[in-house]
């Protein structure tokens, strides 16, 4: 049985950390939760983009955290080998036939050829995607909740619903526009179109060109 001080200090110790990852945890949340499990649990869910969510991002998250959330997503949609092969082309590495195995299995693409190409495809489709319906939502909510507000909803929307997350700002999701034409045709042209597929996505502008 350890004695009482050293007792004494690993409580102290404990409870120190505790109140460290408390403060720091305020960096990501508006109020501190009850589990930080529900946090890792959000982080999980946003970079495997399905959906799932224990705390309402929009009102426990602070503007850090729904950004951080808005960047796994991002993450989890177009992939780790993708984005580790636009690093490699920043960084000027060289993509290596390992490296470039792996990426068709994660693309699912028939063939091996041209797929560091593809992969710079992928990236700058779901930006000029995500920044088209940035746009169009920007300007039907900024009569709302103003600029600065609809641009930054928008833009977590947008990314949301072409990677197929299903995060929302609001705590009702985007139940309060049944019916809004704009918003609902934006939101589900962005599903159907990352729903198609990089790949379809490509060989029609391939073949249109």
């Amino acid at each position: 049985m350890s004695p009482p001080s050293t007792r004494h200090a690993c409580l102290f110790h404990f409870n120190n950390n505790r109140d460290r990852i408390a403060r720091a945890s305020l960096l990501f949340l508006h109020r501190e939760v009850n589990c930080l499990l529900d946090v890792l649990f959000t982080a999980t869910s946003a970079i495997c983009v399905n959906g799932l969510v224990v705390l309402d991002t929009g009102s426990v998250f602070s503007t850090f955290g729904q950004v951080i959330i808005m960047i796994l997503i991002q993450i989890g949609g177009l992939g780790f080998m993708t984005l580790g092969v636009m690093v490699a082309i920043v960084l000027g590495k060289r993509i290596g036939l390992k490296q470039r195995m792996i990426i068709q299995q994660t693309t699912h693409s028939t063939s091996a050829q041209g797929l560091v190409k593809l992969s710079m495809y992928m990236v700058l489709i779901a930006f000029a995607f995500e920044a088209l319906a940035t746009i169009v939502l920007t300007l039907r909510w900024q009569q709302d909740v103003g600029w600065g507000q609809a641009a930054y909803y928008a833009l977590f929307h947008s990314v949301s619903a072409f990677n197929n997350a299903g995060f929302a700002l609001w705590s009702d999701s985007l139940s309060p526009f049944v019916g809004d034409p704009i918003v609902n045709i934006t939101i589900v042209l962005l599903f159907i179109i990352e729903g198609l597929g990089y790949i379809v996505i490509v060989d029609v502008f391939q073949k249109r060109s």
